[in-house]
């Protein structure tokens, strides 16, 4: 409830200030419209971030609106932009230290969706996760000494292809959707799973259990029917 109220509030803020620079409202002026998307409170409840949907322009390239990123200070009542142009980001989270925002983004010349964290104070994005697939959800750990993220396997290119036969067959080669954990330590990512579809996980609060939903395979029917509870 307080998180509809909440985005509410800033959808509406957000048409007013749009409102105060035109009088009235015209059907050109709903392409340019922008609404809050996402809204995530920081752990020590003093921070507010939340993502603001810009709509594409008409000149540029086919593809989906942008996002930009603001941090909302509670005590001050001011937003901050942290980062914003023409930029798609999603996932927003907090470190458990509520000193940084994460988001999952592909910054820079790279397609790969990876996990970044901003620092509040600088706004600068510093990439955390260096998946070869693109990161699908993550979740810190409440300790701040790990992450946890999923991610699809990389399909190999079958032999036949080079021959001409490059036909998609349905509910064949499909990726598996599997777990990782990077430590912040060692930097180095631990496989958790093998080969399966994990489609949900959550730490628990000390930080040293996983309890993952896990399905035989990465398919709709599956994410359904045929989930299973691991930890």
């Amino acid at each position: 409830m307080f998180k509809n109220k909440l985005i509410l509030i800033l959808q509406l803020a957000i048409i007013v200030s749009l409102g105060a620079q035109t009088k009235v409202l015209t059907s050109y002026d709903l392409f340019k419209l922008k609404d809050v998307n996402e809204v995530k409170v920081s752990p020590d409840g003093e921070k507010i971030a939340y993502s603001v949907n810009v709509p594409r322009p008409f000149t540029d390239e086919s593809g989906s609106d942008y996002e930009n990123l603001y941090v909302y200070d509670i005590q001050t009542g001011q937003s901050k932009n942290l980062v914003e142009g023409k930029v798609m980001l999603s996932s927003l989270g907090w470190t458990p230290d509520s000193k940084q925002i994460t988001i999952i983004a592909s910054i820079g010349r790279s397609n790969i969706k990876q996990v970044y964290s901003i620092n509040i104070k600088v706004g600068s994005a510093v990439k955390v996760t260096n998946s070869k697939t693109s990161v699908k959800k993550y979740s810190w750990n409440p300790n701040g000494s790990s992450i946890l993220y999923t991610a699809e396997s990389k399909v190999e290119k079958r032999e036949y292809f080079d021959k001409g036969f490059n036909q998609e067959i349905f509910e064949e080669n499909i990726p598996s959707l599997d777990l990782y954990m990077m430590d912040f330590y060692t930097r180095k990512d631990t496989k958790l799973t093998e080969d399966v579809a994990v489609f949900d996980f959550k730490w628990n609060s000390a930080g040293d259990k996983i309890a993952a939903a896990i399905a035989p395979d990465n398919l709709v029917d599956d994410s359904y029917m045929f989930k299973r509870i691991f930890v």
